[in-house]
């Protein structure tokens, strides 16, 4: 059994279908989570899901930025041990020419620049954890060119990537561990309804086990890197995707 029970979590994307997976998991699990996000509706319905777990859950806002969070979260629950920065959702393909730059440097700005704000804001609270973690989130494309994940997803994933691997070396030296859940192939948020929405149910043909990944299996995931019995697994990508991807 991981060791979880007591230790916080914030999580950024905890309202869409993998994120929410996290949260139950964790909180089942004994951890107190914290989701950052807009959504307010969405993360009261996810709350009153969880609120029978051991574990205690809330939502917050980062309007005043991600500094103010963690002060909160630190006030709140005395420690911020885990940082699950999870933007961005998948969309479809898009041809080359239609990308323009004002869609390549938003896609970039939010799960690059924006990751990164979440970790460098945290690190000093990270630095007090008796196991501080770091989990960031990539896709399938980011490692084999996906087409069906298109350029603007498979590019910023990649910079994810690379991230972790810097990140990684970076702070281990301060107890904190950097990994990298690269997904694929999972079950969509809700049914694409419109031509910018990647529908993974297209992908099953083409992954081994013949189904999408579930939100517990991804919960499951995170809950091995968030444990203090991972303290010796650091800059890795650990691929989620029923074998869409091997390498």
């Amino acid at each position: 059994m991981y060791t979880l029970k007591g230790r916080t979590a914030v999580i950024a994307g905890a309202t869409g279908h993998v994120g929410a997976g996290a949260v139950r998991m964790l909180t089942a699990a004994g951890m107190n989570v914290v989701m950052v996000t807009h959504n307010m509706a969405d993360a009261g319905r996810l709350i009153a899901e969880v609120e029978d777990n051991p574990g205690t859950c809330i939502a917050l806002s980062n309007e005043d930025g991600d500094g103010a969070v963690y002060g909160e979260v630190y006030r709140r629950f005395s420690s911020v041990d885990v940082i699950i920065p999870n933007q961005g959702a998948a969309a479809r393909r898009q041809d080359l020419s239609d990308i323009t730059e004002e869609e390549l440097d938003g896609k970039l700005h939010h799960q690059i620049t924006g990751s990164f704000t979440m970790v460098q804001k945290a690190i000093p609270y990270l630095k007090k954890s008796r196991a501080g973690r770091v989990i960031l989130v990539s896709g399938t494309g980011a490692e084999n060119g996906l087409l069906e994940e298109g350029l603007l997803e498979c590019a910023a994933r990649g910079g994810v990537i690379s991230m972790t691997r810097y990140l990684a070396r970076e702070l281990a030296v301060q107890g904190i561990t950097v990994n990298c859940i690269a997904r694929g192939g999972m079950e969509n948020d809700h049914a694409p309804e419109g031509e910018d929405e990647l529908d993974n149910r297209t992908l099953v043909p083409r992954i081994p086990v013949r189904r999408n990944g579930t939100p517990e299996e991804f919960g499951a995931v995170v809950c091995y890197l968030a444990s203090e019995e991972a303290g010796f697994m650091t800059g890795q990508v650990l691929r989620l995707n029923g074998g869409l991807f091997m390498g």
